[in-house]
């Protein structure tokens, strides 16, 4: 009975150590998912800075515009 036990407790370990290496498994596509994260949070904050660069166009334009307007109103 103790030699059966024993074959059941080796088995258990096994079984433990596969799930182990599944675990880690799993940790690499968690570290590849990690890693796409911050390539997109770095992207989004090009876009906002681009943003950012294309609002202070817009608003050039818009003063550009008030003083070409302004001096045509004072010829």
């Amino acid at each position: 009975m103790r030699v059966n036990f024993g074959v059941q407790n080796a088995c258990f370990e096994v079984l433990n150590l596969d799930v182990e290496a599944l675990n880690s498994d799993f940790g690499v596509p968690n570290l590849s998912f990690g890693v796409l994260n911050s390539d997109s949070e770095v992207l989004n904050s090009d876009f906002e800075v681009l943003n950012l660069n294309f609002e202070v166009l817009n608003f050039s334009f818009a003063v550009l515009k008030l003083r070409h307007q302004g001096s045509e109103r004072q010829l």
